[in-house]
């Protein structure tokens, strides 16, 4: 069996999983305020919100979803995660859906965005404005109506092992985003390119990645130097 029918079925297995999980979501009745979060701190159930989900006001903890669901309103401009001028914030586990950015870094270095599932915002996953030396790993961002993640103004990133799929526009989007490192991910039918860079992101390395019918083509580069 050659290369590209093992990803084509690896990558039918891993949206098969996917749709199961949130076809399965029971879900608790919405809340008003965001949850602030200032401690390490591990999710107990599915909630749902009006408005932002959480917003994290301390450095250096972690905050496990330990597999459950935050599920925003479906309106544009609200916050599944949001750190602001946070530092060394492990952020795992979550499943985050209908918010205009599922997980949310600005101005925030050093964290780790890792194993969690954010589908049907409009970005999935979002790192802007000197968001530097983050690691976003073995995350599944898919079915966002805009971008699985979005790199804009920030360098020396690393985002590695990562399921890209059926994003509306552009797996990665990179604005003004240089030194970052983009290692084994899986690119898949998103809605145009596998990843997008603009002219102002250089110097980035994108190595050993998957590319699989991605609409447009797999990868581009728009004048930039990488």
């Amino acid at each position: 069996m050659n290369k590209k029918k093992i990803l084509g079925i690896m990558l039918s297995v891993i949206i098969a999983s996917t749709l199961s999980t949130v076809a399965n979501l029971p879900l608790v009745s919405a809340q008003g305020p965001p949850i602030i979060v200032s401690s390490n701190f591990t999710l107990n159930r599915n909630i749902t919100f009006s408005g932002d989900g959480l917003i994290v006001m301390q450095n250096n903890i972690v905050i496990d979803g330990a597999g459950y669901w935050l599920v925003g309103s479906g309106a544009s401009g609200f916050i599944g995660i949001n750190l602001t001028s946070r530092s060394n914030v492990t952020i795992r586990n979550f499943g985050i859906r209908a918010f205009g950015y599922g997980i949310f870094l600005n101005y925030s270095s050093y964290n780790s965005i890792s194993e969690n599932n954010v589908r049907e915002n409009e970005i999935g996953i979002a790192a802007i404005d000197y968001s530097d030396y983050n690691r976003i790993s073995k995350n599944n961002a898919s079915n966002n109506t805009m971008f699985g993640i979005l790199l804009h103004w920030n360098e020396n990133n690393a985002i590695i092992e990562n399921n890209v799929i059926k994003n509306g526009r552009h797996g990665i989007q990179s604005l003004s985003s240089s030194y970052n490192n983009v290692i084994a991910n899986n690119f898949a039918e998103n809605g145009r390119y596998g990843i997008y860079l603009n002219n102002a992101s250089r110097s980035n390395t994108i190595y050993h990645n998957n590319f699989i019918n991605n609409y447009v083509q797999q990868a581009f580069s728009d004048n930039s130097i990488n």
